[in-house]
């Protein structure tokens, strides 16, 4: 009898259970819906000056234009040929806003010059202002973090809150952009340093942090003379100046040395001039180098005088390394 009633108080508990499991699963559900498509995700930053959210509708950027008297908008989804990005900027023409196109990704941690920019765009524009991305969680919630610091004088670890589920940031990973405060933090403890306020994140923005491996030093030659038509071959060096190991070595990626005209930082290049060379498979520790032997074709068409040649790595199918920050070195090409 007792191992009955042991087995039927054992079944209840265990109903119950799922009951508050279930309930708290759909509490959780609804909460994300209500942000998510009602709410547009909106919250206050810093009161009276920053504001958050989802990607906003027509209604909802011109209801919360009146009601915070709006003066500009940040949009992290960058320019885009898609239906949100036109009428967003005329209805913020129609308002008055200032319109800050940023176009940044949830999924990988943000290029260097991309993450600066918006650190000066949050020191500089015209408040009050609206940050959003499409969701309002992970790229909005790391610029939220940084304005909670930069304009609301907030410390780090009360900023920090800024991403979290609380706004539908559900976790943090080593490529997405939440990985961003991760880096902060390990950089704080390694060197022994308080986590501070603006003044400390701003400095390691702008003397620390790189994405991934996408810091190199590029040693070229800085002259080089030769005839329409010629071709050159030269010596160039790579050396990792990331804190990680460049993986030259993984079948899956491709890492090559480019020589151009133009650059290489926002736009293709006008003219590579050559081949590009691979760097090898083999992969690149912190601070180590590797030596590349660099072709050089000089255009048949080029006119004499001097122009300025450009080196740099590109990852193929996904970035060149310029356009991480990393610098370029710059060569005159004496054309005889």
């Amino acid at each position: 009898m007792a191992d009955r009633n042991d087995t039927s108080s054992r079944s209840r508990f265990a109903w119950l259970l799922g009951s508050v499991v279930l309930a708290l699963a759909v509490a959780a559900g609804g909460y994300y819906l209500y942000l998510r498509f009602f709410a547009g995700n909106f919250h206050t930053v810093v009161p009276g000056q920053v504001y958050r959210s989802a990607q906003p509708s027509d209604s909802q950027l011109r209801r919360w234009t009146q009601r915070y008297g709006l003066r500009t908008v940040i949009n992290l989804r960058g320019e885009s040929s898609r239906d949100f990005w036109p009428a967003e900027v005329a209805l913020a023409e129609q308002l008055g806003l200032r319109h800050v196109n940023l176009k940044l990704s949830a999924m990988r941690l943000p290029p260097r010059p991309l993450l600066l920019a918006l650190a000066d765009a949050l020191e500089t524009a015209e408040r009050p202002m609206l940050i959003h991305c499409a969701h309002g969680a992970d790229r909005t919630g790391l610029a939220s973090v940084m304005a909670a610091m930069a304009v609301g004088g907030q410390p780090y670890d009360a900023a920090r809150e800024q991403l979290s589920a609380r706004y539908l940031h559900l976790a943090d990973d080593d490529d997405g952009i939440g990985a961003v405060a991760g880096l902060y933090e390990s950089a704080c403890a390694a060197h022994g340093r308080p986590t501070g306020g603006w003044r400390e994140f701003r400095r390691w923005l702008d003397e620390e942090y790189w994405p991934y491996y996408y810091r190199v030093e590029i040693v070229a030659p800085r002259e080089l003379s030769a005839r329409p038509g010629e071709r050159l071959t030269v010596e160039v060096t790579v050396v990792n100046r990331s804190g990680e190991t460049l993986p030259a070595a993984d079948a899956a990626r491709q890492f090559n040395l480019a020589v151009f005209t133009g650059s290489s930082a926002a736009d293709s290049p006008d003219r590579e001039l050559g081949p590009r060379t691979p760097l090898g498979r083999r992969d690149l520790p912190p601070g180590q180098s590797v030596a590349v032997t660099q072709t050089i074709v000089v255009p048949r068409d080029l006119p004499v005088g001097d122009v300025t040649i450009h080196f740099d790595v590109v990852e193929e199918h996904r970035t060149w390394f310029a356009r991480q920050g990393s610098p370029v070195p710059g060569c005159t090409l004496h054309v005889r």
